[in-house]
């Protein structure tokens, strides 16, 4: 390993260490990932190091690896953008309180989802790549034109591999299946460990792009209707006999209105439900498939496009797991600290343990001999970077809760302008103060914002269940459709009924209320545990960084 790092100040020298741009890979729109694409060369530049290694298999498509580039580089920024123009259309509101609620939609919905669209494609461009790191990426940094300049280049790929700060890993159902992805993979891991591995799932962005347009499609058509009747929603308070009446028929009446406000609401969410049971089930199917690839995962049978390659591959991946340079446990009584002896001692063994002394020195000790050796690398696999993966991403019917609260957020974005519009009307609601009304509005706007996101992995329990239980056709079609309508409606009557006890407590003062809403604040965060936190592992030192 220490020679294979030591090798890249050479292989700058030479010109066949090279990195490229974040604006050089994504520019034609990931064109780079085209497999009937060459590089531009000369747009990459010698190096000693490299930021990220874009490890993938060429089976994967084009598009699917594009967008991971983007999440990768631009969620980040795309988000942060998001809830720049969020902040900056609510100031823009309380500069000009009285614009209509068309504009009101135009800015606090349209805006930052546009904002982030933008940014997540072309974020990199738009900030001239001046945060972007430095990639390594074959199409790119190995000059294509020239065969022996190509065969360098790829003899070289240890040392570039071992000169990485991350590991980009874009995997799919064909990562295990190639040798030279699982020769860049025990590189890696064996010389920097699992904390600086990023592992991109392939199914991950297209779900997450596809979850977040159906939200904004809920959202406009909501906005739509209320848009057309705005105290639809917010108004009803005004028919009742307000604090002044029995306060417990005040509140129930009031949870009554809001459950069937919950159920008309849902009419807006049919389109996207049907839209979206197809991505939910790539989804299950592309962590299915990714979890088991690692389990089942064996380095032997790894395909490789020239079969002669195998031979020198599998005899490195020995190399690196047999052991011989993993540091013994033991000191001397007496120990001399000469740097110069001790690097002295390194070189020794870098030179003298070559493939054939390796062999030598394994059959006369108890080092692993090389079939054990590659077992040792899939045991790995299957291991420690298995559970890495599932404490950071979780197992087939969990997403990260972040993941989630992004793919629901512009939702959640249509109710700030219509409980803006209607606060003029702050005392026929019964409210004391306009800054009581608003108060309540926005505890009303975070409670559902963070509530929200749980109707994803409660969706994916129940298609992952009718899978196993039905064959796909009608009656799956119609059980899917009718669990995803009982999952959005569960939810928004949680957030709705939260919402109606927290004004008719403000309204009422009856100390019924508040106890029933803190029964359903404590009843949301069990379930959040349940649902995001239950079951999975604790991140340790063996952590993978997974995006997102």
């Amino acid at each position: 390993m220490r020679r294979w790092k030591a090798r890249a100040s050479e292989l700058c020298r030479n010109g066949i260490f090279r990195a490229a741009s974040s604006v050089g890979v994504l520019s034609g729109l990931g064109k780079i990932f085209d497999t009937e694409s060459i590089g531009d060369f000369r747009s990459t530049t010698p190096v000693k190091d490299v930021d990220v290694f874009i490890s993938h298999s060429w089976s994967s498509g084009r598009w699917e690896k594009y967008l991971a580039v983007c999440y990768f580089l631009n969620l980040g920024l795309a988000t942060k953008a998001m809830l720049a123009s969020v902040v900056l259309s609510e100031s823009f509101m309380l500069v000009f309180p009285d614009m209509s609620i068309h504009m009101m939609f135009l800015l606090m919905l349209d805006l930052p989802v546009v904002a982030f669209f933008l940014f997540f494609f072309f974020g990199q461009h738009l900030t001239w790549g001046v945060w972007g790191p430095r990639f390594w990426l074959d199409k790119l940094c190995v000059d294509q034109t020239d065969e022996t300049t190509k065969s360098d280049g790829i003899a070289g790929l240890p040392t570039i591999v071992a000169n990485a700060s991350e590991l980009l890993v874009f995997w799919d159902k064909s990562y295990c299946e190639r040798l030279w992805c699982s020769f860049e993979l025990s590189i890696f891991v064996k010389s920097n460990g699992l904390k600086k591995l990023r592992l991109v799932p392939l199914w991950l962005t297209p779900w997450l792009l596809t979850t977040m347009l159906l939200s904004y499609v809920s959202a406009r058509l909501t906005s739509a209707f209320l848009e057309i009747d705005p105290s639809f929603v917010v108004g009803n308070t005004s028919k009742f006999t307000g604090a002044e009446g029995d306060a417990l028929a005040f509140g129930l009446h009031l949870i009554y209105e809001y459950a069937l406000q919950n159920q008309t609401c849902m009419l807006f969410w049919a389109p996207p439900i049907l839209i979206g049971l197809v991505s939910f089930q790539k989804k299950l199917d592309g962590h299915f498939d990714m979890l088991e690839s690692m389990n089942s995962f064996d380095v032997r049978r790894a395909k490789c496009a020239v079969e002669n390659d195998r031979f020198v591959i599998e005899a490195q991946v020995a190399e690196l797991f047999d052991g011989l340079e993993d540091p013994i446990i033991a000191v001397p009584i007496e120990v001399v600290k000469t740097g110069e002896f001790d690097d002295e001692r390194q070189e020794l063994i870098d030179i003298s343990l070559t493939y054939p002394a390796r062999l030598a020195v394994r059959s006369v000790t108890g080092f692993a001999n090389h079939d054990d050796c590659l077992e040792e690398f899939n045991k790995y696999v299957q291991g420690p970077l298995r559970d890495a993966v599932v404490a950071d991403l979780g197992d087939v019917t969990d997403i990260p809760y972040t993941v989630c609260l992004l793919a629901s957020f512009p939702y959640t974005l249509a109710y700030p302008p219509l409980a803006w519009v209607v606060k003029h009307t702050w005392h026929a609601l019964g409210y004391r103060s306009e800054f009581e009304y608003v108060a309540v509005s926005f505890a009303e706007f975070l409670f559902f914002m963070v509530l929200s996101p749980a109707a994803f992995p409660f969706l994916l329990r129940c298609v992952k269940y009718l899978d196993e239980s039905f064959d796909h056709g009608f009656l799956w079609a119609a059980a899917s459709f009718g669990c995803g309508w009982l999952t959005f409606s569960m939810v928004q009557f949680e957030s709705s009924f939260a919402a109606a006890l927290l004004e008719s407590f403000t309204l009422t003062q009856h100390p019924a209320f508040l106890c029933f809403l803190v029964l359903a604040v404590v009843a949301a965060m069990l379930q959040h545990y349940m649902l995001f936190g239950a079951g999975w592992q604790q991140k340790s030192s063996r952590e993978v960084g997974m995006q997102g």
